[in-house]
C-alpha cells in the first residue's frame, strides 16, 4: 500500500502539519472541542498525540540518506577509539573487547 492510502500515517501528519503552520488559538479550538464533546485540554493533547504519531511514522516510513563514507578515515577514527578504550583499563578483557569492537567495525565498512 502506498504512503498515501495509509490513514494511520496521513491522519496524524495531516494534524500535526496544521499545529505546525496554523497559529490556532483557544477560542479557534472551543468549538471543535464542544463538537467533539471534549475538553479544550483533550483536544491539543489529541493534536500532541497526532504530532507523536506523525514521528513515529516517519521514523518508520521515511527514508533516511546515508551519507557516503571515506572508509579511511572511519577505519582511522575506530582505530584511536579502540587504542583509547585499550589504554583506559589494565584488564585484559576490556581491551580485548575494545579490539574486537574495532575487527567488527572495519569488517561492516569494508563489507
Amino acid at each position: 500500500m502506498d504512503l498515501w492510502e495509509r490513514d494511520t500515517v496521513q491522519f496524524p501528519r495531516l494534524l500535526a502539519e496544521i499545529m505546525a503552520t496554523v497559529d490556532l488559538t483557544d477560542d479557534m479550538l472551543r468549538p471543535v472541542a464542544e463538537s467533539m464533546d471534549l475538553e479544550l485540554s483533550d483536544v491539543l493533547e489529541l493534536f500532541n498525540r497526532a504530532q507523536v504519531a506523525w514521528e513515529q511514522s516517519k521514523a518508520i516510513y521515511v527514508p533516511v540518506e546515508v551519507p557516503e563514507i571515506d572508509e579511511d578515515t572511519v577505519v582511522a577514527d575506530l582505530t584511536r577509539i579502540s587504542r583509547w578504550l585499550a589504554e583506559q583499563t589494565d584488564n585484559d578483557e576490556a581491551q580485548g573487547a575494545a579490539s574486537d569492537l574495532l575487527n567488527a567495525a572495519t569488517w561492516i565498512v569494508h563489507s
